[in-house]
């Protein structure tokens, strides 16, 4: 067990990006931290060109290697699916299609992607939390009513369009934050989580990620499950 709990993890490390990525219009951070029983969180950070970027999250259902390597099937998936469509909608189409072929039935994968440029951002979820909008001092949930990876082979997904300005952030985690359990055993969840990252807002802005991963783990002790946060911050 304690060789298969360090291969996933291994195999989680290697797919995370270097971070912080900056651009001249925009500046993105993101941390996972792995829970003592490794499941299947990743995030990336791709730069699409000089004016676009797709952020990736996601979450592998189950633990240890199966996970892990069901996390690199995806990136993997959403390379590939890049050299023919930078849609979030369609690259998750396609590759649920591809996650249904060749997973077990009761493996799937929750995902969000953004497709991020200076004046919008392009979204498209999978099963997964809302991304949160923070733009004019409130923050606005954004999901589409898709179905996570791998649950029905020949869904759709759908996409939404999020005008951005100076000044705004596009904060994206895994259910691993949420469901962080205090030691009178109350969850974290989402309210909470929104007043931390409009508290760190005004911080470095490369830290606001670790800064609310920090919280996570002062209010949990020890996370039972992984915890991943990427904040996008446009200038």
């Amino acid at each position: 067990m304690e060789a298969e709990v360090m291969i996933a993890q291994k195999i989680q490390r290697s797919l995370l990006p270097a971070s912080p990525f900056t651009a001249g219009w925009c500046g993105i951070s993101g941390t996972s931290v792995a829970a003592a029983e490794d499941g299947g969180d990743y995030f990336d950070i791709i730069k699409i060109n000089d004016d676009e970027v797709l952020v990736v999250v996601a979450d592998a259902s189950g633990h240890g290697t199966g996970a892990g390597i069901l996390s690199a099937m995806t990136k993997s998936g959403i390379m590939q699916e890049l050299q023919h469509s930078n849609s979030p909608g369609e690259i998750l189409t396609r590759l649920n299609a591809t996650i249904a072929r060749v997973s077990e039935k009761n493996m799937f994968v929750t995902c969000a992607l953004a497709l991020v440029s200076r004046s919008d951002a392009i979204v498209s979820t999978a099963g997964h939390p809302p991304l949160f909008h923070y733009s004019g001092g409130r923050i606005v949930e954004i999901r589409t009513p898709n179905v996570a990876l791998g649950l029905k082979g020949d869904a759709r997904f759908s996409e939404i369009y999020v005008p951005l300005s100076s000044g705004d952030l596009i904060f994206l985690y895994t259910d691993g934050v949420t469901e962080a359990r205090g030691k009178d055993g109350s969850e974290l969840g989402m309210e909470q989580l929104k007043t931390y990252v409009v508290e760190n807002l005004h911080g470095a802005k490369s830290a606001i990620d670790k800064a609310v991963i920090e919280h996570v783990r002062a209010f949990s002790g020890e996370l039972s499950d992984d915890a991943t946060v990427v904040a996008i911050q446009i200038v």
